[in-house]
């Protein structure tokens, strides 16, 4: 029987580069999606989890004008995810997420408002939808 691998300590590189996972990121909350500027609104229910895509490095937890309390996560390469409209960031600078975990809570949704996920490469903004995952 083979030894199962060690899982990496916080703070190793991630498994599989970002570029790698183009169409298989998990999406970081749930609800209606409407495209929104560079990113999508995800209309996720008040309080409910907001996580991140992928494991990386809290560079970025405030409020920023015109995205409410925002938490950004460098994911290497050049990779960046934005998570904005956030009640509470769980998370702050310095902090190492894996994917799947809690970065934050969605703030109560107004209208279409909602959640905001925006996903960056070399500091351009990329189109998100087709880089997460299909939804069940």
């Amino acid at each position: 029987k083979a030894a199962e691998p060690a899982p990496s300590p916080k703070g190793a590189p991630p498994a599989a580069p970002l570029g790698n996972l183009r169409g298989n990121l998990p999406w970081p909350a749930s609800g209606a999606v409407h495209a929104y500027g560079n990113g999508v609104i995800i209309v996720a229910p008040h309080g409910s989890e907001v996580k991140a895509v992928a494991r990386g490095r809290v560079v970025f937890a405030n409020f920023l004008r015109g995205y409410g309390m925002m938490i950004i996560v460098n994911h290497g390469n050049g990779f960046m995810s934005m998570y904005g409209n956030n009640e509470t960031l769980l998370h702050g600078v310095g902090d190492m997420v894996e994917a799947g975990e809690a970065v934050g809570t969605a703030s109560a949704p107004v209208g279409d408002s909602g959640a905001y996920f925006e996903l960056r490469q070399g500091g351009k903004p990329i189109d998100a939808r087709g880089w997460l995952g299909k939804r069940h």
